[in-house]
């Protein structure tokens, strides 16, 4: 199911939610398998009607059983491919493209139905952007080089996309990071403070892997 770039989305719209323990960031996959029987009625629903739902990380409560308190924060999800395996469940390859604010949350149905705002993360300061794109590629590039090495693996680093706020959601998705740093990545103001904060992260893990690979190198020459 393709996604026309050209349409935007009304600012307000209301949207079946998807509470989950994980973040989905605009312009990145996720695959999600669908069993419970709320949530294949709700997928069907939206696979015969081509609209998203909405992605939001689970503050409190569970991903099954009775519904979950979201993180105000989320992203919608656009169903791109979906595949039945029996007894009603399906898998499903979804993409992320709006980030959206929960207004409200009402249960009509037995999922969550929010009242969101789309939020578009804009950019501040386009040459501080700049800066920082060229600063996190690069030592993202280098965390990459260096986690292979610690594994002894030679499998070439990914390419990176080169577009700015796809490059800032990329990293933010790929970080060795919790949910609930994800979770504030994704509720950064704007790009620039996004590419900051993945800035400080991508440089902590630059110098623990280089301690990690001095270590491993005086073990094995003793």
């Amino acid at each position: 199911m393709p996604i026309d770039e050209s349409r935007s989305l009304d600012s307000a719209m209301r949207l079946d939610l998807f509470p989950l323990n994980t973040v989905l960031f605009p312009r990145m996959h996720l695959p999600l398998h669908i069993f419970e029987p709320r949530y294949r009625a709700m997928i069907h629903d939206c696979i015969e009607h081509e609209r998203p739902f909405g992605v939001a990380l689970i503050r409190s409560g569970n991903e099954v059983g009775a519904p979950a308190d979201p993180f105000d924060i989320g992203t919608t999800a656009h169903i791109m491919r979906h595949e039945a395996i029996g007894d009603g469940r399906m898998n499903i390859e979804t993409l992320g493209r709006d980030r959206f604010h929960i207004n409200t949350i009402e249960q009509t149905k037995p999922h969550l139905i929010a009242d969101v705002t789309i939020q578009p993360m804009p950019t501040a300061d386009l040459s501080t952007v700049t800066a920082l794109v060229e600063t996190v590629a690069r030592d993202y590039h280098e965390v990459l080089s260096m986690m292979l090495e610690l594994q002894t693996a030679f499998t070439p680093p990914p390419s990176m996309p080169k577009d700015p706020e796809h490059l800032a959601y990329f990293i933010a998705s790929a970080l060795p990071a919790d949910a609930v740093t994800r979770q504030l990545l994704l509720e950064s103001a704007n790009i620039d403070d996004l590419l900051a904060a993945e800035a400080e992260i991508v440089m902590r893990l630059v110098r623990d892997l280089k301690n990690r690979l001095e270590d491993q190198h005086a073990t094995r020459m003793n």
